[in-house]
């Protein structure tokens, strides 16, 4: 808020004060943000990430919240205030989504004039975790005399693709 008034005098020495005025100065600059980043390119489940990015001001940080999607829906941290004109956030969540979801994450920031912004949606998905499976791995002969062909049957399984067996 900034407060003006006007004050004159003549070469008389007669002097006077205008009325005080007053005005609100407006920020309508958005605050920015670089280097959005997690620690863990990528995550397994149920591992700790943290989560960061800068962010700045012409004239006052508020605060921000952190958004995050497990589950199929976004959820938002509490607000937390900040203050400042250049501070680095971060939020450290724990992935509770299974292997191979895909997980997005942005942060929301405003400053004292609630101007609003946003980092862009990032994205991965969560490491595969699973140990391949097999079962009934048998042969077709318990005493196998020399030069004799056996058959050897397994199943594999994984819960993405299997790669590779060796023998």
């Amino acid at each position: 808020n900034v407060t003006y008034f006007w004050f004159f005098n003549d070469t008389s020495g007669n002097s006077n004060l205008s009325d005080m005025r007053s005005f609100n100065v407006t920020d309508l600059i958005l605050p920015l943000y670089n280097l959005s980043r997690q620690n863990v390119s990528s995550p397994k489940s149920n591992e700790m990430v943290n989560f960061s990015v800068n962010i700045s001001d012409n004239f006052k940080l508020k605060g921000y919240i952190f958004s995050i999607n497990l589950t199929g829906n976004f959820f938002n941290s509490s607000f937390t205030y900040t203050e400042g004109t250049l501070k680095h956030i971060s939020n450290e969540t724990r992935i509770t989504a299974s292997d191979n979801v895909n997980i997005t994450w942005f942060f929301i920031f405003n400053d004292t004039f609630d101007n609003l912004n946003v980092t862009n949606l990032t994205s991965f998905n969560i490491a595969d975790n699973t140990t391949p499976l097999y079962n009934n791995t048998f042969k077709n002969q318990t005493t196998v005399p020399e030069n004799t062909l056996i058959n050897f049957s397994s199943i594999f399984t994984d819960d993405v693709a299997l790669n590779t067996m060796v023998f």
